[in-house]
């Protein structure tokens, strides 16, 4: 497989968050005003909510290798789980849209529209200690990575989206893709509400 960014001239490969309120932390013109405004914010509300216990609870979640859902969502876990995919399936669609990735976007549309899980997305969680970082430097958003093993479309797409020390790894998988890729890939299709760390995967511009 050859993977390859969108921009293979473009050489900063990350965009830096120097606050919560970033511009690149917000949409494009890829999702409507309405979609994003009424249709999606349980979704933003769910990424809020886990967004502070993360970062409120980092030392302890990297010792225990792990977290677990219900106990930040006392109540319906499994609604607030697969509103937190929802809201990276709907920040993913629009970086691939941004960013002209070749993947037919029309399934992130039907599961945001419909409050389903997206069968082929999955979430990485990992601790970035590896990032400088200081008050005034939260962390980064990657460019999409994407690549093909039995397609001549891409079959795979990875981002990283990282809120210092928080990383979260978004993968477009599809049956085709390594076995590797999935290895402690949370989606909220799983039986258990328990979520492994895995590993972080710096991009060519924090490695």
């Amino acid at each position: 497989m050859v993977v390859k960014h969108t921009d293979e001239t473009d050489t900063s490969l990350n965009y830096r968050i120097n606050s919560p309120k970033s511009s690149y932390l917000k949409l494009g013109y890829s999702i409507c005003k309405k979609c994003n405004n009424e249709l999606t914010q349980p979704y933003d509300y769910a990424w809020d909510i886990l967004l502070e216990y993360l970062q409120k609870n980092w030392s302890i979640i990297i010792k225990n290798g792990s977290f677990s859902l219900a106990n930040i969502f006392s109540k319906d876990s499994r609604k607030y789980a697969r509103h937190v995919h929802l809201y990276f399936v709907k920040l993913f669609g629009c970086k691939l849209v941004d960013e002209s990735v070749p993947i037919n976007t029309a399934r992130f549309s039907e599961a945001l529209i419909s409050e389903t899980p997206h069968r082929d997305v999955f979430l990485t969680f990992a601790n970035a200690p590896e990032i400088p970082t200081n008050d005034e430097l939260l962390g980064f958003i990657s460019r999409v990575e994407f690549g093909n093993y039995d397609s001549c479309l891409p079959d795979i797409a990875l981002w990283t989206y990282m809120l210092h020390p928080v990383s979260i790894r978004i993968s477009y998988l599809s049956r085709s893709s390594p076995r590797e890729y999935r290895l402690n890939a949370w989606h909220p299709s799983q039986p258990s509400t328990q979520v492994n760390l895995g590993r972080f995967w710096p991009t060519k511009d924090n490695q």
